[in-house]
Parts: C-alpha cells; sequence; structure tokens
C-alpha cells in the first residue's frame, strides 16, 4: 500500500512540475504529499527509547515530527519523555491497540490524561501539606513540651 502510494505520488510530483504556472502551488502539495507517505515510517533508534510500532501508529502527527526531530538531533531525553507520555496517553484511547490515529479520539484521551494528571499533581500537594502541616505541629508540641519542662524545674 505504501509503495503504490509513493509510486502515485512521483507520477503525480513529475506530471504536475511539467506545468510551471501552477510550481508554487504544486511544491506546497509535493511536501504534504511526502510528509504524508514519511510519516509512517518509524525511525529505528526509537524502538532502542522505548516506542513501537503499535504505539508509533496511534500517535498523532505532530508527535512523529518531534520524534524524529528528536532523533535527527540526539536528543534522548526528551524522545524518551515523550514516548512515556504518549504511552501514558494511549492508555485513554478506546480504539484497538494499533488502529489509525483519529483527532477526536485522541482529544478525549488527552483531556482523560490530563484530568488523571491534575489529580495526581493536586493528591501529591494536600500530601506534601498535610506533611508540612504535621511537622509544624510536631514542632510546636516539642516547644511547649521543652517549655513546660524549663518552667519545671
Amino acid at each position: 500500500m505504501l509503495a503504490r502510494l509513493l509510486v502515485a505520488t512521483a507520477c503525480l510530483v513529475h506530471s504536475i512540475h511539467s506545468f510551471a504556472p501552477y510550481a508554487r502551488h504544486i511544491v506546497h502539495s509535493h511536501s504534504a504529499i511526502i510528509s504524508v507517505a514519511t510519516a509512517y515510517a518509524m525511525p529505528e533508534q526509537l524502538s532502542e527509547w522505548g516506542c513501537d510500532a503499535t504505539l508509533w501508529d496511534g500517535m498523532p502527527p505532530g508527535s512523529h515530527r518531534d520524534l524524529e526531530r528528536y532523533v535527527r538531533e540526539g536528543l534522548e531525553d526528551l524522545a524518551r519523555n515523550r514516548i512515556a507520555t504518549m504511552r501514558e496517553i494511549v492508555v485513554f484511547v478506546d480504539d484497538d491497540p494499533g488502529a489509525a490515529w483519529e483527532q477526536v479520539t485522541w482529544d478525549k484521551a488527552v483531556q482523560a490524561w490530563e484530568t488523571l494528571e491534575a489529580e495526581k499533581s493536586a493528591a501529591e500537594l494536600a500530601k506534601a501539606k498535610a506533611e508540612k502541616k504535621a511537622k509544624a505541629k510536631e514542632a510546636r508540641e516539642a516547644a511547649e513540651a521543652a517549655k513546660a519542662q524549663q518552667h519545671g524545674l
């Protein structure tokens, strides 16, 4: 299927480029067609960094571009972080694993993931606040006990 798409694209681009008045429009179309055709090929480096074909196919095109750039620029930490985030978001996608990416489905999954992350953040903040409050109470009680002991002597 991909090979047919590439051959058709090459024929289309070749025939279109022969018409000079439309060259400006064609260059834009050509780059869009090429980016669609290359969007399906996952860079090999990503598999070493934790991405697999199923995850790759379930990601939005913007993530593909970012990850491809991270590979080109050798930004492994950014790539691993993005892959981890994508893996977390994909859990919220209701489609079968490996299903074609869809904007509406992805947006719902991102929203669910963001809600969960906000809840986790709020829980961590509440826990830190409770620990700080308990520590302050403990210090206050220790100070009061020390003061009471001094007055008792």
